[in-house]
């Protein structure tokens, strides 16, 4: 703080493993190499937050965008039956990228990373339908079986419409049944 400067000035200390502070060091001394002129270590960390937040929050980025838009029609919440999750959510695509599913919105959802990563990528469950509100689930899928249950959206049904897994678009309908909504009793 200066003379004549009436802002009030902190000293931030924190305690770190010996990796850490020196990853700090090595930032702060990146940071001061590349400026025109020497920085303290406040200038220095409001330079490293901005361009985290660049990277990070680029609103300029199609896919950050992509992605906020989703997250925002879904709720910023998990959409898997019954999961409520709010954190480490990830967009899924519904029919895989790598069997040509495309980025429209119709063909992702938000998944917390447990559900997208734990569940659908490790085959435990299965996601069909076209997003928001066309989504069927098929959760506790056992290699050749059938799974333990069955939901469309958030209701329980009993059975859903025949998929081929060898159709390229596992979203298309082939069967005209509708689903049946299972009741359950408690007791």
């Amino acid at each position: 703080m200066t003379a004549g400067d009436p802002r009030p000035t902190r000293r931030i200390t924190f305690w770190c493993p010996l990796e850490v502070a020196a990853l700090w060091d090595s930032a702060l001394r990146a940071c001061r190499a590349t400026a025109a002129h020497h920085l303290e270590d406040w200038e220095c960390f409001l330079v490293l937050a901005g361009c985290m937040r660049d990277t990070w929050e680029n609103q300029e980025d199609p896919h950050w965008r992509r992605r906020y838009r989703i997250f925002e029609r879904d709720g910023w919440r998990c959409k898997a039956p019954g999961c409520t999750s709010r954190s480490g959510l990830n967009e899924h695509h519904i029919i895989f990228r790598s069997r040509q599913g495309g980025d429209d919105s119709a063909n992702l959802v938000t998944l917390c990373v447990g559900h997208h990563q734990q569940g659908l990528h490790e085959g435990r469950m299965r996601c069909f339908g076209k997003a928001p509100d066309g989504l069927w689930w098929d959760l506790g899928v056992k290699p050749g079986g059938e799974p333990l249950v069955r939901y469309f959206g958030d209701r329980m049904v009993r059975c859903r419409p025949f998929v081929s897994m060898a159709s390229p678009r596992p979203a298309a309908i082939a069967s005209p049944h509708r689903p049946v909504v299972a009741t359950a009793g408690v007791g």
